[in-house]
């Protein structure tokens, strides 16, 4: 059975940041207070989405067992990870003030809005363009999990997909899960290659 391609327009949709873009946000969150911080970081290494984030309880991050609990907006999906060791620390000196994680001054939880001008304007510091957002760090993780060598699989758990056909898209847009497959094949004797 044929598989469809992704549609050209959805394709233009996916923006991502590449390895570089990503590090000199990362360089000028450090600067910024710790929630703003841990709200990018938690954005995009766990592929939230910027309502997810925000619905985070104080109680879905449990620092005795290192685990976070995510409840995804579509379709409800529910997961536990286990928190990064290098994310473990901001989260321990991190101090919620309420019942959500991200609170503002003026709320128990950060707005829609205001956290898309505090990430986006972080962005802007960091030299990336118009035209990223939030959903950027998203896509980024799933882009760059399959730069690392995770299964489409991984990358569908990860952002709490329903369906492996919203996750394909990101095998279309990394190169280095081009490149990793193309050298298996080189190094494969399930490969008939060309003689000299």
């Amino acid at each position: 059975m044929k598989r469809a391609s992704v549609p050209l327009s959805r394709k233009k949709r996916i923006k991502y940041l590449d390895q570089p873009q990503l590090e000199a946000l990362f360089r000028v969150a450090k600067a910024r207070p710790l929630r703003d911080r841990l709200l990018v970081t938690l954005l995009y290494r766990y592929g939230m989405r910027v309502s997810e984030a925000l619905a985070l309880r104080t109680e879905d991050v449990n620092l005795r067992r290192g685990e976070i609990r995510v409840v995804g907006l579509k379709g409800g999906a529910e997961r536990v990870y286990a928190i990064g060791r290098d994310i473990l620390p901001l989260l321990r000196k991190y101090r919620a003030t309420g019942p959500f994680l991200f609170a503002s001054r003026e709320a128990e939880s950060l707005s829609r809005t205001q956290a898309w001008n505090l990430v986006v304007g972080m962005m802007r510091e960091a030299g990336i363009p118009a035209g990223y957002g939030p959903h950027s760090l998203r896509h980024s993780l799933g882009v760059h999990m399959l730069d690392a060598g995770l299964q489409l699989e991984h990358v569908k758990d990860a952002l709490r997909h329903a369906s492996i056909r919203s996750t394909e898209i990101y095998a279309e847009l990394s190169p280095g899960a081009r490149a990793e497959y193309t050298r298996r094949m080189e190094h494969s004797g399930a490969i008939v290659k060309v003689g000299r």
